[in-house]
This record gives C-alpha cells, sequence and structure tokens, in this order.
C-alpha cells in the first residue's frame, strides 16, 4: 500500500508539472508519464492537453507517452488525430506512432492516418503506413478464412475485400 501511494504522489507531481512555466519541465514530465505505461491511464487528460503546448519540442513527448500509454489511451484519438497536422514532424511522427499503439482499429485513426500519409513529412507518412499496416495484418487472416467459408456470398465478400488491395 506504501508503494502504491508514493507511485500515486509521483504520478500526481509529474500531471502537475505539465502546466509548469518551463518547458524543459513539461518535456520530461510527459516522459516521465510516458515510461509508467498503462498504469498512467489517468494522466490522458493532461497529456492531451500538453500536444497543443506552444513549445513544439514539448508536443512530440505527450505524444510519445500516449503511445506507451497503450489502449488505455483511446480518449486521445481525436488529440492525436489533430496532432498528426502538426507543423513540427517529431510531433506528428510520435502522434502516428501512438495511434498505432493504441490498437483499437476504428474508423477515426484509419481515416486520421489515411490522411497523414499527404503529410509533408517523410517520418510522419512512415509511422502512418505503419500503423495502418498492422490493422491490415490483424484483419487479414479473417478475410482469408472468409475465403473458405461454405456461404458463398462470404467467399464473395472476401474476394471484393481483397480486390480492394490491387492486383
Amino acid at each position: 500500500a506504501d508503494a502504491q501511494l508514493v507511485a500515486w504522489n509521483i504520478h500526481a507531481a509529474a500531471v502537475d508539472a505539465q502546466s509548469h512555466e518551463k518547458s524543459l519541465v513539461r518535456m520530461n514530465s510527459a516522459e516521465f508519464i510516458g515510461e509508467a505505461g498503462s498504469t498512467a491511464r489517468d494522466a490522458v487528460s493532461a497529456l492531451c492537453h500538453a500536444l497543443a503546448d506552444p513549445d513544439a519540442a514539448v508536443r512530440a513527448s505527450p505524444a510519445q507517452a500516449l503511445g506507451r500509454i497503450g489502449p488505455d489511451a483511446k480518449r486521445a484519438v481525436y488529440a492525436l488525430s489533430r496532432a498528426l497536422d502538426d507543423e513540427d514532424s517529431s510531433a506528428a511522427t510520435n502522434a502516428a506512432k501512438a495511434l498505432g499503439l493504441i490498437g483499437e482499429e476504428s474508423a477515426e485513426i484509419v481515416l486520421a492516418l489515411k490522411r497523414a500519409m499527404a503529410h509533408p513529412s517523410d517520418s510522419v507518412r512512415i509511422e502512418s503506413l505503419t500503423a495502418l499496416n498492422e490493422f491490415l495484418a490483424e484483419i487479414l487472416p479473417e478475410i482469408v478464412a472468409a475465403l473458405r467459408d461454405e456461404a458463398p456470398s462470404m467467399r464473395d465478400l472476401a474476394c471484393r475485400s481483397l480486390r480492394r488491395f490491387g492486383p
């Protein structure tokens, strides 16, 4: 119980540091929160707010931290989708990676990553495509299995789904 209380106090101090006047403190606190992984899910709101930090160097850290929180950060999808438009390529790249690490394929995430494929930064496009490939890897076995379904309509739909990916 004491260790849990100490961890909670450290976490609370890191979240409070997100409003510190010094950008280095805000950046380091976001990184610290991210190190806690999914146990930092209570910090998602503070990290979403930090994605709009006026300092570009700071904005990349909360995006990375949200990715480390993973699926427990799914409340951050909208904020991360907006962060894909950041003029700072590090912040936008980390936002794309975080969306992939949240790991929940949703129409909102897929549309945001597809939109990011037009970003001027190579690294943003690469992370967006990497995340989209992960989603494809998750659904492709089901599509292939549907090719052997006893219902002709399922086999037909599986063929049409595969055709959408190209020749």
